[in-house]
């Protein structure tokens, strides 16, 4: 898979530890990270800079990543934004509700620096692939309707 170079990532956490820790890891492998303590914060640094992708934890004080992801789907911008969720839980219902919620992933904290890196990696190049599939499909209508 490609590097994550120039990639920008927003990341969203509460621990200062896994912002340091994920940010380590994507920096390592050429991505720009942006960090944002709080939920209000992330959605501030959005407004102002969109992303190329959004990795923000589920349980967080004030607004946790379920109140991001509502958010998220109700927003024009944000909604084109893909998003992986970071979270302690295991149990399969919070995994299948944050998916419902439109994350397009999940990843279990503690997690290992090649599995972090492979799920944004992937996620990244299917948006890519689908966003050029929708341009040159919209590229041939438009040859046709002339």
């Amino acid at each position: 898979m490609s590097s994550l170079h120039e990639k920008e990532i927003l990341l969203i956490d509460d621990a200062p530890e896994a912002r340091m820790l994920a940010r380590k890891i994507l920096e390592v492998d050429g991505a720009i990270v942006s960090e944002a303590s709080t939920i209000d914060d992330g959605i501030n640094l959005i407004r102002n800079k969109v992303p190329h992708l959004i990795l923000v934890d589920l349980e967080m004080p004030v607004r946790s990543g379920f109140e991001f992801l509502t958010v998220r789907e109700g927003d024009a911008l944000f909604k084109t934004i893909p998003t992986i969720v970071l979270s302690g839980r295991k149990d399969r219902e919070s995994i299948q509700k944050v998916i419902a919620f439109g994350a397009n992933d999940y990843i279990l904290k503690l997690f290992r620096a090649i599995l972090l890196l492979q799920k944004v990696r992937k996620v990244l190049m299917l948006i890519s692939f689908y966003s050029r599939k929708i341009v040159s499909e919209t590229k041939l209508d438009a040859t046709f309707s002339i």
